[in-house]
């Protein structure tokens, strides 16, 4: 057997020990090495759906966990042009058709710790620009045209097409071509009341990318249309039957006080300007045509339609002037009065019925007969002057028939009375009744209204009650309630045909249309808002 010396295993322990030392000390290097982290990264823009060839920013925001790594971010994109291939930002330009982008972020560090980061931008072509679309008016008479125009523009310099369309198909359209950025519409005929209607223009360039735009036009009757007077306001404005504002006149007034509506002007009207001392005549756009000078504290105005003569009570002068209003001449002044408050004219017969509270009378004037032959001042040779037997009387109202038979009558509120005084034609002229006594103390405004196939009387008194007697016995008392509480009633307005009525309440600063029922009950149809004192209501019938 081969023996060792003891040198030999001094050397091979020697180197054994070396050995041990060299890894544990390798292990300790290893063990205070740190771990690398690799970045985190995302990426921000501007416009995730651009137009072609618009550009924009682009930004990475990268975060390392290991605070002393430097890190550098580049980029690529699949379509586009970049501004630069490395960097925290970049400007990228889309290209110039259609595409989806896919741009890709990356973020190395130091250490070769790598994060990636994608988004897909989706390149469009941008929709046309509608900076324009109007109508030649905003409201109009059923059966009438408007005429409509649309500005536009392709940013990428297109050629538009354009199309118009009533929202729910209604009425017709003209147009020239699908280039022609202009187009007429026919309205509707057939509105009872009045409606909005929606007219659309759709605007396409030549790859289909299209833009919209919606106009509203009230189309409306002019049937059972209203005029309104807001003395405060100083405005004179139109409503439709069902309660839409059409318009309010242009005209400057100083204190409009009353309304007549014109039939032969389109249902235009002609308005009492007391602090002017005029009456205006308005077109049915409320548009000054003509005006009536030297009229002094004009208080209230009367048209009798088939012969065209205007009547306006003077309240300062006491006198009631009438104009040809075909021509603007001053035909006749009647003086005589004493504080005149109200008139109106029977339209079959032409006569002309004035309220005169300084006096405590009625008058009524054989104007049918003809203007020149009515004497200058009030006396009996100028028809009928009621003296006796009034308290307060302040507003009147005229039921007619078209022979001027017995049926015919005129009702007159006597507000300290608290009766209704009224007058019957008969024997070729009227004649006073017996008095109408009230349910509701105060009367203040009068009308007709057909109810249960009667034709009554509809009384509101002061204080906003209301009650309806029967024009042929005047003992069948009906009180009037409802769901709405008139306050301070100023003025009434009542279609015959259709059995609706319009109050004017300052009490509540509304105009309130309302339905009386056949149970005498009434029912609220339309409230109207924003009026300080309603000074007369004229409906177009």
């Amino acid at each position: 057997m081969k023996k060792y010396s003891g040198k030999i295993l001094h050397i091979v322990f020697f180197f054994t020990l070396l050995t041990l030392m060299s890894c544990e000390e390798f292990i300790n290097n290893i063990k205070n090495v740190k771990e690398n982290t690799r970045p985190t990264i995302i990426i921000k823009v501007e416009n995730s759906n651009p137009d072609i060839n618009t550009t924009q920013k682009l930004t990475a925001e990268v975060t390392d966990p290991d605070e002393d790594d430097e890190v550098t971010v580049t980029w690529t994109a699949t379509t586009g042009e970049l501004s630069q291939s490395a960097g925290l930002t970049v400007d990228w330009t889309a290209p110039s058709d259609t595409a989806t982008a896919h741009i890709v972020a990356t973020a190395t560090d130091e250490n070769d710790g790598i994060a990636h980061k994608e988004v897909l931008l989706f390149v469009g072509n941008a929709c046309p620009r509608i900076s324009g679309y109007t109508a030649s008016a905003s409201q109009v008479v059923s059966g009438n045209t408007i005429d409509l125009t649309c500005t536009a523009e392709d940013p990428e310099g297109g050629k538009l097409t354009y199309q118009f369309y009533e929202i729910n198909g209604g009425g017709s359209f003209s147009h020239s071509g699908p280039t022609s950025n202009t187009a007429s519409w026919d309205s509707p005929s057939n509105i009872g009341q009045a409606e909005i209607f929606k007219l659309v223009v759709r605007v396409t360039d030549p790859i289909h990318f299209f833009s919209a735009d919606t106009l509203e036009v009230l189309v409306y009757s002019n049937y059972g249309s209203l005029w309104v007077v807001d003395s405060d306001f100083k405005s004179v404005s139109k409503y439709t039957s069902n309660g839409y504002k059409i318009l309010t006149s242009s005209q400057t007034f100083k204190y409009p006080v009353a309304v007549v509506s014109n039939i032969d002007e389109l249902s235009g009207c002609f308005v009492a300007d007391q602090d002017a001392d005029l009456v205006y005549k308005l077109d049915y756009n409320g548009e000054k045509l003509t005006s009536y000078s030297n009229i002094p504290h004009v208080i209230d105005i009367a048209l009798h339609q088939a012969t065209r003569k205007l009547w306006a009570l003077s309240y300062s002068s006491n006198s009631a002037t009438v104009i040809d209003e075909r021509t603007g001449n001053i035909e006749k002044t009647i003086r005589g009065l004493n504080q005149p408050t109200s008139i109106e004219i029977n339209q079959w017969t032409g006569d002309v019925w004035i309220v005169e509270e300084g006096n405590n009378r009625t008058i009524q004037i054989a104007a049918g007969k003809g203007i020149a032959s009515l004497p200058d001042s009030i006396s009996s040779a100028i028809g009928v002057v009621f003296d006796t037997g009034f308290n307060g009387p302040h507003n009147l109202c005229i039921h007619h028939t078209q022979d001027g038979s017995l049926a015919s009558r005129v009702y007159v509120a006597d507000t300290f009375d608290n009766q209704i005084e009224r007058f019957v034609y008969q024997n070729k002229k009227f004649e006073r009744e017996d008095p109408a006594d009230l349910l509701s103390p105060g009367p203040l405004l009068t009308g007709i209204l057909p109810i249960n196939l009667q034709t009554m009387v509809f009384v509101i008194n002061t204080a906003g009650r209301m009650e309806l007697f029967a024009e042929n016995d005047p003992l069948q008392k009906h009180p009037v309630t409802g769901n709405y509480s008139f306050i301070k009633p100023q003025v009434m307005a009542i279609d015959e045909n259709t059995g609706e009525c319009w109050i004017g309440d300052n009490g509540t600063n509304q105009l309130v249309k309302i339905k009386i029922r056949s149970d005498y009950s009434f029912s609220v149809l339309r409230k109207l808002n924003g009026f300080l004192s309603i000074k007369d209501i004229s409906i177009n019938k």
